[in-house]
């Protein structure tokens, strides 16, 4: 016969049992990286502890971009050939859904709470919501002539979508998916950056060749600021003081002081480069040079090169993993991706994965409880003397509930 006290146990063992199982997921992509292989129409999964590819997941034609959701359990892929967004489970590494937006999609953000994903559709000049709840459109959001990028605050509640053809930005209010203000800004506006506290968004200006700075509060420009030949890819350091910038055909790197809004420093770099990417303590930006094939590494001290890391054929994306140990490049033309140890500055594995790799992600960090990180507690779970002592406490919890007044 089942006693009370017992019921009540077993129920304690059942909620601590389901959230370690459900943690299982969440530990599991923590330790992955997702890669968009652009002309085989796939994307590669690699395990970061062996540095091997375990699956290839099959998504649409032509994917350009993916998102992952806060708590890791679902990859959004945006495929620009088959104009849909594929969504894969991270659990078991396959298609869950494949949603339909618009014409030749180019690029998609998940806002902070992972509740939404908005992707630009670069023909029907709008952007698709997706709700993840039920991975379906929700609203069709009407935005300027050929939006091609977009950002959200940190905060969620607003996106900054360019509009290559119309030099401006719209700005998008997240809470009712309709246009409060269209910013306009230089000519043909490609890529965005929102500083940390989400007070400027920095428009990289192809056509004009300088950036666009706009202040979040009034959705107008501040400044103006003069870069190199095609800046790409703003990227703040993690407390906003400055923002790194491409020049792709001046082969250099702009640093802009947040603060001023000035240039304080050009940096020369490989030729064609692309994304920077920062360290998390923000000591380091790594830059991708498509034309020379290596990465430029960058002392954020000095703005100065400090070391020059050969890679693959043609490097254009790159992304670092949450302690920033290691920066994996991938390499479009030779069909695999680079593992680079931010500590030495060397290359200590090349991954091949599918064909024209064009970017990548990882899972956010793994949470913590009690200043432990819950995907190693979770590991305890499984010693049956943890268990056994989880048992008794429980049912040391059920009396003492019991004698409760």
């Amino acid at each position: 016969m089942i006693t009370s006290k017992l019921l009540a146990s077993l129920k304690h063992v059942y909620f601590y049992l389901s959230v370690f199982l459900s943690l299982h997921t969440f530990c599991s992509a923590a330790t992955t990286a997702y890669v968009v292989n652009r002309d085989s129409g796939n994307v590669s999964v690699i395990d970061t502890a062996t540095n091997s590819v375990i699956v290839t997941v099959m998504v649409g034609s032509s994917p350009r971009q993916l998102v992952i959701t806060p708590d890791g359990s679902s990859v959004y892929i945006v495929n620009q050939g088959s104009d849909n967004v594929s969504v894969i489970d991270t659990a078991t590494n396959s298609i869950i859904a494949t949603v339909t937006v618009g014409d030749q999609p180019r690029q998609l953000v998940i806002t902070p709470d992972g509740a939404y994903v908005y992707v630009t559709n670069l023909v029907p000049d709008n952007v698709s919501v997706i709700d993840t709840a039920t991975n379906t459109v929700i609203a069709t959001v009407p935005v300027g002539t050929d939006p091609i990028f977009l950002a959200i605050t940190p905060d969620g509640t607003h996106a900054y979508v360019s509009n290559f053809a119309s030099g401006s930005v719209s700005v998008i209010d997240t809470a009712t998916n309709s246009v409060i203000a269209t910013v306009p800004v230089g000519t043909t506006p490609t890529t965005l950056g929102i500083i940390p506290n989400g007070a400027n968004v920095y428009v990289t200006n192809q056509g004009s060749d300088n950036v666009s700075v706009i202040d979040t509060a009034a959705n107008t420009v501040i400044a103006t600021v003069a870069m190199g030949d095609d800046p790409t890819f703003p990227t703040s350091t993690p407390d906003g003081a400055y923002v790194y910038i491409s020049n792709t055909f001046s082969d250099s790197v702009s640093v802009i002081n947040t603060a001023t809004n000035t240039v304080i420093a050009t940096v020369a770099v490989g030729n064609l480069p692309r994304n920077p990417t920062i360290t998390p303590d923000g000591a380091r930006v790594y830059v991708s040079n498509q034309g020379t094939n290596d990465v430029s590494v960058i002392d954020t001290a000095t703005n100065t090169v400090i070391a020059t890391v050969t890679v693959g054929t043609a490097s254009n994306f790159s992304a670092i993993t949450t302690g920033g140990a290691n920066i994996y490049v991938a390499n479009r033309d030779s069909n695999d991706v680079s593992v680079i140890d931010t500590a030495t500055n060397t290359v200590i594995a090349t991954v091949a994965v599918g064909t024209a790799p064009i970017f990548l992600a990882f899972p956010s960090p793994p949470p913590s409880l009690n200043g432990h990180s819950v995907c190693k507690e979770r590991a305890r779970f499984w010693d049956p003397i943890y268990l056994l002592q989880t048992l008794l406490e429980s049912i040391s919890r059920s009396d003492q509930l019991r004698d409760f007044p």
